[in-house]
């Protein structure tokens, strides 16, 4: 009840200031172009025209509405997304990983689509490289996630970083995720 008296305070505060929020904007920018209207169409065609291509950072983490938002303003082969599936953080906010590992399939699949590893760390030394390649290699198996080793690119200096990894021990009756909650 809670939650429906604030959405419905929410959206009157928002008509009296005649204000829109995000998702407003997504969902009226969607409504319009995807109307199947003359009008929406004539307005699909001029978008589509006017961006010679599209790049999306971070659509791993992606909604719904945000995919279909692209599909209706992008041409057959203009579309260029970034990402990795693993560091998905906003479930919160709607996000679907399943939408990224969608399209990264349907881009694999398709004569003009690919995908592009970018596995390379310019960054780290190799023995950090390592341990953690072993780390995630171990953790995602675990969780039944394909694995994809880091390499190390880098040349191994003096000492390096150390790595210092303090495990916790599961409580009895505690949870893998509980677990990890209090490592982290």
């Amino acid at each position: 009840r809670l939650a429906l008296h604030f959405e419905k305070a929410y959206e009157e505060a928002k008509r009296s200031e005649r204000a829109l929020d995000f998702d407003d904007l997504q969902l009226r920018a969607v409504r319009l172009l995807g109307a199947g209207t003359p009008a929406s169409v004539t307005l699909r065609k001029i978008y589509r025209e006017k961006f010679s291509e599209i790049l999306v950072d971070e659509y791993q983490d992606t909604n719904r509405l945000q995919d279909r938002l692209l599909e209706l303003i992008r041409r057959e082969n203009n579309l260029f997304v970034v990402g990795d599936f693993r560091q998905s953080i906003y479930a919160f906010r709607g996000a679907e990983v399943k939408i990224f590992l969608e399209r990264e399939k349907a881009n694999v699949q398709s004569p003009n689509g690919a995908r592009i590893s970018l596995a390379e760390n310019y960054r780290s030394r190799p023995r950090l490289i390592q341990f953690v390649n072993s780390f995630f290699e171990t953790l995602w198996r675990e969780d039944g996630i394909p694995f994809e080793p880091l390499e190390a690119t880098r040349s191994e200096e003096g000492e390096g970083p150390r790595v210092h990894w303090l495990a916790l021990a599961g409580e009895k009756d505690e949870s893998l995720d509980e677990v990890r909650i209090r490592e982290a």
